[in-house]
């Protein structure tokens, strides 16, 4: 999956500066292909907060936000990104990915992970 400009961006100054980390996936309908000039989802329907964020280890970053079934359910799932801020319009995607569509039912829960390796 792509690391945006803008993510690339963030976190060359995020060392050793005060910007804002990612804290939010937002997941999405919208059929496209993800390139690094993104900074939105084609369809956002969901964000979700992190849940945990892990800096433990030197140059590696790791997240991951969960999704309820009932948020879920009848949603055809073929992008996500992960943002700094909870507004779509508020801050640039640090990360899209775009797939073939996976459609809940309602009766499964999803977690995204997200791990960044700093070379």
């Amino acid at each position: 999956m792509p690391i945006t400009n803008q993510g690339l961006a963030m976190a060359a100054i995020r060392l050793g500066s005060n910007i804002s980390v990612p804290a939010w996936i937002a997941i999405g309908s919208g059929s496209g292909t993800a390139t690094t000039s993104d900074v939105v989802l084609i369809a956002e329907t969901s964000k979700s907060a992190f849940v945990t964020s892990d800096f433990s280890v030197a140059k590696r970053w790791t997240f991951d936000a969960n999704f309820s079934a009932s948020s879920l359910s009848g949603l055809s799932l073929r992008e996500f990104a992960v943002f700094s801020a909870s507004g779509a319009a508020v801050g640039s995607a640090w990360q899209r990915d775009a797939f073939a569509a996976i459609v809940f039912d309602g009766t499964s829960e999803l977690t995204i992970e997200c791990d960044y390796d700093l070379v």
